[in-house]
């Protein structure tokens, strides 16, 4: 998944130069789950419990040849070496010895100034989102 990230919900629409900064959220596979209750039409309160759930995410961070981080964020990124990884036991390793397996880049390629922010080896997140609605029931 890819988000602008811009300040202030700023986005640049021109065709030429665009100043937007993006957030990538790489995976594999993500479940979502949710549950809608129509337990009754039109409830003034409705409460939706969302469920995400992945492994092996991580976030990636694109800022355009503006930006005025772009250069010392690519420099502190390729001083950094190869990128270290956390394991669930807590020791840290190499990009290779945590993944075994290729993985997929398609949009966020490093030769395309993504820079690699953020890895996570499993992620649960929930989000209750509570709805209250201006609508009064008409009989």
């Amino acid at each position: 998944m890819v988000w602008l990230a811009n300040q202030h919900n700023w986005v640049d629409c021109s065709t030429r130069q665009q100043e937007n900064v993006y957030i990538a959220v790489c995976g594999e596979v993500l479940n979502v789950d949710f549950c809608l209750p129509f337990l009754e039409f039109m409830p003034t309160t409705c409460n939706i419990n969302f469920g995400l759930k992945s492994d092996d995410v991580e976030l990636r961070l694109f800022l355009p040849e503006c930006h005025p981080s772009r250069y010392a964020l690519s420099n502190l990124t390729k001083a950094g070496g190869t990128p270290m990884k956390a394991s669930p036991s807590g020791t840290v390793l190499t990009e290779q010895a945590s993944h075994g397996k290729r993985k997929w880049r398609n949009l966020t390629q490093t030769e395309l100034a993504w820079i690699d922010c953020w890895f996570v080896p499993y992620l649960q997140l929930s989000i209750s989102y509570y709805l209250a609605s201006n609508l009064s029931k008409q009989g």
